[in-house]
């Protein structure tokens, strides 16, 4: 059976989120200030330890440590925008 959690995390340039196989992230935004993803779990399937890089707007990227973007979101006056790492 399926389901939808939420994961916080910190504004940092690299971190990592223990995520079920299989999963599929929703929506990345702030709630109440603080980072959030919506993620649609397998909460029965064994986790796994996903890293993600967080760029802000103008930031330099290093197109070699980025896989997929996952999600462009607003924290206050900043514009953040995330991406699996390799």
């Amino acid at each position: 059976m399926y389901r939808v959690y939420k994961y916080q995390f910190k504004i940092e340039d690299e971190f990592h989120v223990y995520l079920p196989l299989g999963f599929q992230i929703l929506k990345v935004e702030c709630q109440n200030d603080v980072p959030c993803m919506w993620a649609l779990v397998n909460p029965e399937s064994p986790k796994e330890s996903v890293r993600f890089r967080l760029y802000g707007t103008g930031h330099d990227i290093n197109v070699a440590d980025i896989g997929d973007h996952v999600a462009t979101f607003q924290q206050g006056r900043f514009v953040w925008h995330l991406f699996r790492s390799r």
